[in-house]
This record gives structure tokens, C-alpha cells and sequence, in this order.
């Protein structure tokens, strides 16, 4: 049998036999920005991130060096903002691919605005 050469009928039984599944559909997530996100390579930024299939784009950025311990470590950073004895850069916008990207967690927009 040639799948060119498939009349509907016989498509319907193949269907039936085989089953007919949908296709998942990649829906990328929206951030309230900023955040807090951590990529592959150890790589902390805070930004505005967004999504666009297989790439993030990132706004507003700035690197996270070193920042001073925290009970909560990233999670109080992303909260409480910078402190003194941080180290944060700016940086220009970046274009990195989504399958580096890691946690992503809400900054306090009035801590990091």
C-alpha cells in the first residue's frame, strides 16, 4: 500500500487502528518582569524577560556577579533587591537560547526598577 495512493476510507481505518493524537503545542511563558533568572553557565541575570521560540530575549540587564548571603539565597535576592556588597553590572540586551535557560523566579519591581 502507498500512503499516496490511500483512499479516505482506507485513511479512516488507518486512523483507527493507530489512533489519532494531537499535536502538543509549545505555548512560552510569560514573565511579569522583571526577574530573576539563572542560565546554564552559572549565569545570573536581572531582566525583562521574554520568550520567542527557541530564543529568550532580554532587556534591561544586569549581570549578578556576587551577591551577599541570604537566608534565601536567589529567592531573597529576587525579593529584598541589591545590598551593599553585591556585585551588579549593567549589561547590554542578550539573546540567549531557551535551552539554557534555568529558574526564573519575580523581582520586586520597587526593589529592581
Amino acid at each position: 500500500m502507498q500512503i499516496d495512493e490511500l483512499t479516505v476510507s482506507q485513511a479512516k481505518q488507518l486512523t483507527e487502528l493507530f489512533g489519532s493524537h494531537p499535536v502538543a503545542t509549545y505555548i512560552p511563558p510569560k514573565f511579569d518582569n522583571p526577574v530573576v533568572a539563572q542560565f546554564i553557565g552559572r549565569f545570573v541575570f536581572v531582566c525583562d524577560l521574554y520568550v520567542d521560540g527557541a530564543y529568550c530575549y532580554l532587556t534591561k540587564v544586569r549581570n549578578v556577579r556576587y551577591w551577599e548571603s541570604r537566608e534565601n539565597g536567589l529567592g531573597d535576592l529576587a525579593k529584598k533587591g541589591p545590598e551593599s556588597g553585591d556585585k551588579i553590572d549593567s549589561w547590554p540586551d542578550q539573546i540567549i537560547p531557551l535551552d539554557k535557560l534555568g529558574p526564573v523566579m519575580a523581582a520586586n519591581k520597587d526593589k529592581w526598577t
